[in-house]
């Protein structure tokens, strides 16, 4: 899982998928769980984004994460 931290991230998930094999199964919102979210979900900071794929796929969206925190 990785975690949303842009207060008004308002990103499609789909903009997750930084390489073929990273799927978002679940957006986990304060108390509220959007399974099998699809790919116009939107994130917003935290947001606690539950997906699946292989440690290359992880580390694509580690990645990703720690570049959005940096803009």
């Amino acid at each position: 899982s990785a975690r949303a931290t842009k207060p008004s991230c308002g990103a499609a998930a789909s903009v997750i998928r930084p390489k073929p094999g990273a799927t978002v199964v679940a957006i986990r919102r304060a108390e509220a769980m959007f399974i099998s979210p699809g790919p116009y979900a939107e994130l917003y900071g935290g947001d606690l984004v539950i997906f699946v794929g292989d440690p290359e796929a992880r580390e694509a969206v580690a990645r990703f994460f720690r570049n959005t925190e940096a803009t």
